[in-house]
Protein backbone atom coordinates (compact mmCIF):
# COMPACT_ATOMS: atom_id res chain seq x y z
CA UNK A 1 0.00 0.00 0.00
CA UNK A 2 1.20 3.47 -0.79
CA UNK A 3 0.56 6.62 1.14
CA UNK A 4 -1.64 8.86 -1.02
CA UNK A 5 -0.39 11.99 0.74
CA UNK A 6 3.20 11.20 -0.24
CA UNK A 7 2.17 10.34 -3.80
CA UNK A 8 0.19 13.56 -4.20
CA UNK A 9 3.09 15.60 -2.78
CA UNK A 10 5.44 13.92 -5.25
CA UNK A 11 3.05 14.60 -8.12
CA UNK A 12 2.94 18.30 -7.18
CA UNK A 13 6.75 18.43 -7.16
CA UNK A 14 6.88 16.83 -10.59
CA UNK A 15 4.25 19.21 -11.96
CA UNK A 16 1.72 16.50 -12.79
CA UNK A 17 -1.82 17.58 -13.70
CA UNK A 18 -4.12 18.35 -10.77
CA UNK A 19 -6.69 15.88 -12.10
CA UNK A 20 -4.25 13.03 -11.44
CA UNK A 21 -3.86 14.13 -7.81
CA UNK A 22 -7.62 14.36 -7.39
CA UNK A 23 -8.03 10.89 -8.89
CA UNK A 24 -5.50 9.37 -6.49
CA UNK A 25 -7.01 11.12 -3.45
CA UNK A 26 -10.53 10.08 -4.48
CA UNK A 27 -9.52 6.46 -4.97
CA UNK A 28 -7.92 6.43 -1.54
CA UNK A 29 -11.06 7.87 0.09
CA UNK A 30 -13.26 5.38 -1.75
CA UNK A 31 -11.11 2.45 -0.60
CA UNK A 32 -11.20 3.67 3.00
CA UNK A 33 -14.97 4.14 2.86
CA UNK A 34 -15.57 0.69 1.43
CA UNK A 35 -13.31 -0.93 4.02
CA UNK A 36 -15.13 0.88 6.83
CA UNK A 37 -18.56 -0.08 5.46
CA UNK A 38 -17.53 -3.73 5.10
CA UNK A 39 -16.12 -3.79 8.62
CA UNK A 40 -19.29 -2.32 10.11
CA UNK A 41 -21.51 -4.68 8.13
CA UNK A 42 -19.56 -7.76 9.19
CA UNK A 43 -19.45 -6.53 12.78
CA UNK A 44 -23.23 -6.01 12.72
CA UNK A 45 -23.92 -9.52 11.42
CA UNK A 46 -21.49 -11.15 13.86
CA UNK A 47 -22.93 -9.23 16.82
CA UNK A 48 -26.54 -10.18 15.99
CA UNK A 49 -26.16 -13.89 15.26
CA UNK A 50 -24.27 -16.83 16.68
CA UNK A 51 -23.49 -18.35 13.29
CA UNK A 52 -23.18 -15.71 10.57
CA UNK A 53 -23.33 -16.90 6.98
CA UNK A 54 -21.93 -15.36 3.83
CA UNK A 55 -25.40 -14.53 2.42
CA UNK A 56 -26.21 -12.64 5.63
CA UNK A 57 -23.02 -10.61 5.32
CA UNK A 58 -23.54 -9.91 1.62
CA UNK A 59 -27.16 -8.92 2.24
CA UNK A 60 -26.13 -6.53 4.99
CA UNK A 61 -23.44 -4.97 2.80
CA UNK A 62 -25.86 -4.50 -0.11
CA UNK A 63 -28.57 -3.08 2.16
CA UNK A 64 -26.11 -0.65 3.78
CA UNK A 65 -24.78 0.43 0.40
CA UNK A 66 -28.20 1.07 -1.12
CA UNK A 67 -29.51 2.93 1.93
CA UNK A 68 -26.28 4.95 2.12
CA UNK A 69 -26.56 5.99 -1.51
CA UNK A 70 -30.23 6.97 -1.14
CA UNK A 71 -29.60 8.99 2.04
CA UNK A 72 -26.56 10.65 0.44
CA UNK A 73 -28.43 11.65 -2.71
CA UNK A 74 -31.38 13.02 -0.71
CA UNK A 75 -29.02 14.99 1.55
CA UNK A 76 -27.12 16.30 -1.48
CA UNK A 77 -30.31 17.54 -3.11
CA UNK A 78 -31.38 19.21 0.13
CA UNK A 79 -27.95 20.84 0.46
CA UNK A 80 -28.04 22.12 -3.13
CA UNK A 81 -31.50 23.60 -2.65
CA UNK A 82 -30.47 25.31 0.58
CA UNK A 83 -27.26 26.64 -0.96
CA UNK A 84 -29.23 28.11 -3.85
CA UNK A 85 -30.62 30.64 -1.36
CA UNK A 86 -27.20 31.68 -0.05
CA UNK A 87 -25.44 34.40 -2.06
CA UNK A 88 -21.75 35.23 -1.60
CA UNK A 89 -21.48 33.93 1.96
CA UNK A 90 -18.78 31.29 1.88
CA UNK A 91 -18.75 30.84 5.66
CA UNK A 92 -22.46 29.97 5.63
CA UNK A 93 -21.96 27.55 2.72
CA UNK A 94 -19.14 25.77 4.55
CA UNK A 95 -21.16 25.59 7.78
CA UNK A 96 -24.16 24.21 5.89
CA UNK A 97 -22.08 21.60 4.08
CA UNK A 98 -20.30 20.44 7.25
CA UNK A 99 -23.55 20.34 9.22
CA UNK A 100 -25.30 18.31 6.53
CA UNK A 101 -22.39 15.87 6.22
CA UNK A 102 -22.29 15.42 9.99
CA UNK A 103 -26.08 14.99 10.15
CA UNK A 104 -26.05 12.36 7.39
CA UNK A 105 -23.26 10.53 9.20
CA UNK A 106 -25.32 10.48 12.41
CA UNK A 107 -28.39 9.22 10.55
CA UNK A 108 -26.37 6.55 8.76
CA UNK A 109 -24.56 5.43 11.86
Amino acid sequence: ATDPVAVVALLKELGAPATLSVLIESESLLNDGIAYALFLSILDVVAKTDSPTMPMIVGTVIYSSVVGIVVGVVAGVICLRLMAHIWNDSAMEVCLAISLVWGVFLVGD
